[in-house]
């Protein structure tokens, strides 16, 4: 019998750590995709700025035996999690595609010369009126699920203009897995729907604001120039929002959401997430992600069990350890 877990699609991974001077409860979400190398995907703020693929390496601290930073949270529909990590895959990226700042080299290359490399949806903490941040609002949150979903089936990043943070990633992740067949069927009733009109109006200005962005250009007048040339084709922006809106409520279920994702992923923090996760009844707390030590070469995860860690007495840091070791030793791990 086997002491680890084996890590599954769609895996939530949550860290909550505090984090420096700021002293943030839980700074960081990631989903697991699969047991390939690229086996995480996240939002992140670093050299490589964005939406992207991560390593397993990621895992590989010792000091993880002993805080258990990384808790894992697993969606009781395994299918649902499959789903959610097709999407995460589908927005982020690796370090060996094509850069968006710097044509013909990679994100890799880039980052090699020493430049910091921004992916095709950066890193960017959103935030809304403060009335509206974080809750799920029917207007703007259903809406914004709905364009995710919109944009993952034309192959566009998940935003490129605003940009994302890691909490506000993995929820778009799963509300949109969610709501997978919902829009399916919307899109299928109305072939020409205002819905993929506004997505692709809105994605040819944001095309258009950030070539002005790198060209040192007044964004606003941009902005104000692009709405004003779709107006005669799209009957403008916003205006053609607002239809689209009225076009999509009151025919879409949110019954399918599963209650604690009822959140605005946009501006939505790692923090409000872990709570609702912590109280969900579709999320399970299953354990604490962790990887052989770095010094040994092998290259393996697994989590440890929550049960199990609930069942020990204090102090638990050595029998952990020890027991993390010896199922490492012993060949478990993925």
């Amino acid at each position: 019998m086997t002491f680890l877990l084996k890590p599954e699609p769609g895996d939530l991974i949550l860290n909550p750590r505090e984090m420096g001077e700021y002293q943030v409860p839980v700074p960081h979400s990631i989903i697991w995709l699969s047991l390939e190398n690229k086996c995480i995907a996240e939002a992140n703020d670093g050299n490589a700025n964005g939406l992207k693929l991560g390593e397993r390496k990621a895992f590989f601290k010792a000091e993880y035996y002993e805080s258990l930073v990384n808790h894992v949270f697993r969606c009781k529909n395994s299918r649902m999690g499959e789903k959610a990590a097709g999407y995460a895959r589908k927005w982020a990226v690796g370090m060996d595609d094509p850069s968006v700042s710097e044509p013909g080299k990679t994100y890799r290359e880039v980052l090699g010369a020493g430049k910091k490399a921004y992916l095709k949806t950066p890193y960017q903490m959103r935030e809304r009126a403060k009335d509206k941040q974080e809750q799920w609002t029917t207007t703007n949150s259903l809406f914004d699920a709905a364009k995710a979903w919109m944009r993952a089936q034309r192959d566009m990043p998940l935003s490129f203009n605003q940009g994302m943070g890691c909490a506000g990633f993995v929820t778009y992740c799963y509300q949109v897995a969610s709501l997978e067949d919902e829009f399916g069927h919307f899109i299928r009733a109305n072939q020409r729907s205002l819905l993929e009109s506004y997505v692709v109006a809105k994605n040819e200005a944001n095309v258009l604001w950030l070539a002005e962005r790198k060209s040192g250009s007044d964004v606003h007048n941009h902005l104000k120039a692009s709405e004003r040339k779709d107006q005669s084709s799209y009957r403008g922006l916003q205006e053609l929002k607002h239809q689209a809106y009225a076009e999509l409520d009151k025919k879409i279920s949110l019954e399918a959401i599963p209650k604690e994702l009822l959140m605005d992923a946009a501006s939505t923090r790692t923090s409000t997430l872990y709570e609702s996760l912590a109280e969900s009844g579709d999320f399970t707390l299953i354990g604490y992600l962790v990887g052989n030590d770095a010094r040994n070469k092998s290259t393996r995860v697994g989590i440890i069990p929550k049960e199990w860690v609930d069942g020990l007495r204090p102090p638990r840091d050595n029998s952990i350890k020890e027991t993390t070791e010896r199922a490492f030793a012993n060949g478990e791990g993925w």
